[in-house]
């Protein structure tokens, strides 16, 4: 039968409790040892965040705006874009006074059928001003931005009517404009992103200097994983097993603070520390199962998780028909695999499995109602990190396991 973490006040030998938690010296040894590390951690999730991916398509914004100006009734098709999606200010710029210059065409609101779409659009195109570079032209010299100015002239020298991209080719370049800027605006996290004037590079994500609140949680993260890695190895194997599994929880734990930091700054997941630190982590998993001879657990995990994944895209299917988007992204997934895996492949348990994502769950919902209750202009569209709740709620987890 499975021995639980935590035992009862008349099983602690007098080594003492906190909170019905037997307490360790080892697992204080740990505990400390990565405390220890915690500058080093943040060091190492600070440079995972300026690491994370930037899309800027310079050469697809230069196209469309040069098209749009050659070929004024295409703009129809991508008046979706603003100013602030693009890269080059310049071109944003331009992009501004081309959706002045047209304020007067109305476009109806498109059905989802792509062909339906065009012949609606196409009916529109000569709606907008034939002379919609001049336009554009005068209101550059109104304003007397001779930068800009420099830049129209530019476009109209390397672009004709007759260069002018097929209807469909400019409706998949303004796509990934678009993309990208909704990306920087509304998915951008807490880390700062600003613009480098290199054009090989012009974007580049400033990592946000650690708050207090933030050092604490990591601080914390790491002493309470650290104490539980050696209290969850001591309880499930002896000798090489035992390191081996309390290895695989010390990586899973110093990588949930690098998941977590990444996440809030950026909103996305590192994929490159996850790889590495999952994969060391379950290969440490995998090697106490063999050691010990209970490669039977492992395998349970990774059905456990199996069942969880379909689960959650379950959930998230039904979200996606009625609010018409995911409610998460692969990252989360991949959290999961590593979060809940890990543990139940260690102890065997699939109750602990389901404990881990309902905490993970109520967590990230707290979360989210907290942060709508205290942050101005927070709403039920704003993207929400849930990331660094499925990362570190893997302890709160566990902790629940032990008492029931």
């Amino acid at each position: 039968m499975h021995t639980h973490l935590m035992s009862s006040l008349e099983e602690t030998n007098g080594s003492g409790t906190l909170a019905g938690l037997p307490l360790s010296p080892t697992g204080v040894l740990l505990a400390s040892l990565l405390v220890l590390c915690t500058p080093l951690v943040l060091a190492l999730a600070r440079r995972r965040v300026v690491a994370q991916p930037l899309e800027a398509h310079l050469t697809e914004e230069r196209r469309i705006v040069a098209h749009v100006l050659a070929s004024p009734g295409m703009y129809v098709y991508v008046h979706q874009l603003r100013a602030e999606h693009f890269v080059d200010t310049h071109l944003g710029t331009l992009w501004d006074l081309i959706t002045e210059v047209s304020s007067g065409v109305v476009i109806p609101e498109t059905p989802s059928d792509e062909d339906a779409a065009y012949e609606i659009l196409a009916e529109l195109e000569g709606s907008v001003p034939v002379d919609l570079a001049a336009k554009v032209g005068e209101r550059l010299a109104q304003n007397a931005d001779t930068a800009t100015a420099g830049t129209l002239r530019s476009l109209l020298d390397d672009v004709t009517t007759d260069t002018t991209l097929p209807r469909k080719e400019l409706v998949s370049e303004a796509s990934k404009v678009y993309n990208a800027g909704v990306d920087r605006a509304e998915y951008a996290g807490s880390a700062r992103i600003e613009r480098t004037g290199d054009p090989s590079s012009p974007l580049r994500r400033v990592a946000s200097r650690t708050s207090p609140l933030r050092a604490a949680i990591s601080v914390g993260i790491l002493a309470v994983g650290g104490y539980l890695a050696e209290r969850v190895s001591s309880q499930e194997a002896t000798g090489a097993a035992r390191v081996a599994i309390a290895t695989a929880l010390v990586l899973l734990t110093v990588g949930s603070v690098i998941w977590t930091l990444v996440d809030l700054e950026t909103m996305y997941v590192d994929t490159k520390s996850f790889y590495a630190l999952a994969g060391a982590s379950w290969s440490a998993v995998l090697l106490a199962a063999v050691l010990a001879d209970t490669l039977a657990r492992s395998v349970t995990g990774l059905l456990v998780v199996g069942g969880i994944v379909v689960l959650i895209e379950t959930v998230n299917q039904v979200y996606r028909r009625i609010r018409g988007r995911d409610g998460m992204g692969m990252g989360d997934y991949l959290l999961v695999l590593a979060t809940i895996g890990v543990p139940v492949g260690i102890t065997g348990d699939l109750l602990l499995g389901q404990i881990i994502l309902i905490a993970s769950l109520l967590a990230g919902i707290t979360g989210w109602a907290f942060t709508r209750l205290t942050r101005p202009g927070f709403s039920r569209e704003t993207p929400y990190a849930f990331g660094p709740y499925l990362a570190s709620g893997w302890l709160l987890g566990l902790l629940v396991w032990g008492v029931r």
